[in-house]
This record gives structure tokens, C-alpha cells and sequence, in this order.
């Protein structure tokens, strides 16, 4: 399976001075036939500082949206190796 892997903060975070375990951001995986998946992917730091919000934002809407994938860390390395794990799934 062949696919090519856009990560959001490459394009728009100066990753020199982010860490790259707080954070957030969207990835695009297209694969060779033209099919494409998007995914919400947030640190697993980023996600313990939401929580409570995350769970607020339920109790008064009665929703939230969580995202699609947490990571340790925010690396392109790191994310292509997640990939091709839940890829082959």
C-alpha cells in the first residue's frame, strides 16, 4: 500500500520552537488510487489539558468531537510509523 502522508503543522508551526509533544493538527494520508482519509490528531498532552473542557463542552451541548488519533508526539517520523500500523488494519 503506497500513500503519501500532508502534516498541517510542516505548512503552518515553527516546529523549532513548538514542542513537539503539546499540541494538535489535521494530517492528510492520499493514497496512490486518488482515495484520500483525513484525521484530527492530538498529543496525548495536548489532550490531557482539554479534558475538562471536553467534557464540559458535553454536559452543555450533549456532544463533543474527540480526535481521530492521539500521538506521543507531534513528529512527522513518529506519525508515518502510527500510519503504518492502523494502515495495515
Amino acid at each position: 500500500m503506497s500513500y503519501t502522508v500532508w502534516l498541517e503543522f510542516e505548512k503552518y508551526v515553527d516546529t523549532d520552537t513548538k514542542a513537539p509533544d503539546d499540541g494538535y493538527c489535521n494530517i492528510q494520508v492520499t493514497f496512490e488510487n486518488g482515495s484520500q482519509l483525513a484525521y484530527n490528531v492530538w498529543t496525548v498532552d495536548f489532550y490531557r489539558q482539554n479534558i475538562q473542557t471536553i467534557f464540559d463542552t458535553v454536559t452543555e451541548c450533549g456532544c463533543a468531537v474527540f480526535p481521530d488519533l492521539i500521538v506521543s508526539k507531534l513528529e512527522r517520523e513518529h506519525i508515518e510509523e502510527v500510519l503504518k500500523r492502523i494502515l495495515v488494519q
